[in-house]
Order: C-alpha cells, then structure tokens, then sequence
C-alpha cells in the first residue's frame, strides 16, 4: 500500500511539473446578475477568443497562458462590460463577472411605447409575410412545440435549407447551399451578437422566427437595409428575424 501511494505521488508530482513548465491552464468565467442568478447565453470574449456562457453561466477557455488579455462580457438588455483579466502563474483561475440590470429603464421604456412597438411590427410587413407564406415562419405555437432553450436549438434541424454550425464565438445560422452566414435581426434591428452567436438569446423571450434564404426570399425592406450603417452585411445569404414579446400588445393573441 506505501509503494503505490509513494508511485501515485511521483506520478502526480510529474503531473504537476509538466502543467507548470508549460504555465497553461483553464481559465473559467462566470457571468451572473448581481443578485448571483446565472446569464446562460452571454457573450464572453477573451482576446481574440470567444464563447457563449453554458446553462450555469460559465465560460471555460482551455490552454491559456498566464499574462493581461482583454475581457468583454455581453448580454442582451445589460450593459456590456469591458475588463483587463490578469493571469498569475500557476493557473487554473476563475473570474465571476456581474452584469447589471436595466431591466427597470428598459420597462420603463417599454410600458410608454408598447404600441409603437406593435405598430413598428405591422409596419414591417409581419403578418403580410405570414399570410402569404414566403420563407420560414415560425409562431408562438411552433417555439412552445420546440422547448428551445436559445435561438440555435429553434433553428437547429428545424428549418429547411439552414444549417447551425459553429462560428468564432458561438453557433451561427448558415446557407445550406453556400455556408455563408445568415444575418439576424432582433425586433427588425440588425444584432451583430446574435448574428455571430445565436446562444446569445434566450428562446423564451421569442414569439416568432423567419427565416429567409438567399437573395430572392429576402424581404425588399431588408435587402435595402443590408450593407448600410447598422443595416447588416449580407444581403445574399439570407436572414433570421426574430421578434420578442416587446413587439406585440399585452392583449394580442399571436
């Protein structure tokens, strides 16, 4: 029983050597609200490395060297938080990263222009879209049928022509035929973060989903918008729309 203990100890001593000759480690970062609930979906970016928090609100890097990288932490409806992290040989270290709650300014937003928010969804063409059944459109009814936990798993195998991949930051929506990049708008505003990592949204806040591929399928408005400042970029590969509960009137039934 001595020898094998003292054969383990040698062994994890080896262990414990080669890890601090080569100083990598895991580098763990926990994005949560003040009050210590976890934000799954949010976007964290380490240097030029990036990921979508898990359903405990972590991030892990693997391989990471000791030194000072940039940290950025996103998540829809939280102000955005830009950080230096500093990592001290030995590793592994963690991170657990607060993003404050707007939630009561953005309510307050919300309760003064619901209306315009619905007449903004009727003035897109919305419901012209859905009765003439052009693309992909998926209701309240389709998401509940689904249980998503994010935009990906609601696309995920679910749409015709579109496949989920995984991109630089997350999983993206792509053209089945060409692999390019789908774009995707929020409440008909282009969101480069869900674009570039469809986790970074919360399927349960979701009433509907289009989908449109390719050049032809893309609604005029936004083939306009493409290539304009704040407008998208990729007009030939198709969209993702994708409307919250903020775009419809409390007392609606869609």
């Amino acid at each position: 029983m001595r020898r094998s203990l003292l054969a383990l100890l040698a062994c994890l001593a080896a262990v414990g050597g080669s890890a601090q000759s080569t100083d990598r480690a895991p580098f763990t970062v926990e994005v949560q609200s003040p009050d210590g609930e976890p934000l799954p979906g949010a976007s964290v970016m380490l240097g030029d490395r990036g990921g979508a928090a898990d359903a405990d609100g972590r991030v892990t890097f693997e391989n990471v060297r000791p030194g000072r990288y940039p940290l950025r932490v996103s998540f829809i409806g939280r102000p955005t938080r830009e950080l230096a992290a500093v990592l001290n040989a030995p590793g592994p270290w963690g991170l657990i990263v607060e993003m404050v709650d707007t939630t009561t300014l953005l309510y307050d937003v919300v309760v003064e222009g619901r209306d315009l928010s619905r007449s903004r969804l009727v003035a897109d063409g919305f419901f012209e879209r859905q009765a003439l059944g052009g693309g992909t459109i998926l209701d309240a009814e389709d998401i509940a049928y689904r249980s998503p936990l994010h935009l990906a798993d609601l696309l995920r195998g679910g749409v015709l022509g579109v496949r989920v991949r995984d991109g630089r930051f997350g999983p993206v929506a792509t053209s089945w035929r060409t692999g390019c990049t789908m774009d995707v708008y929020l409440d008909g505003v282009y969101s480069s973060i869900l674009t570039e990592s469809l986790d970074a949204f919360p399927a349960q806040g979701l009433v509907a989903v289009e989908v449109y591929r390719g050049a032809t399928q893309i609604p005029l408005r936004y083939r306009r918008l493409a290539g304009t400042p704040g407008g998208g970029r990729r007009s030939g590969c198709g969209v993702v729309l994708a409307w919250t509960e903020l775009s419809i009137a409390p007392d609606s039934d869609t």
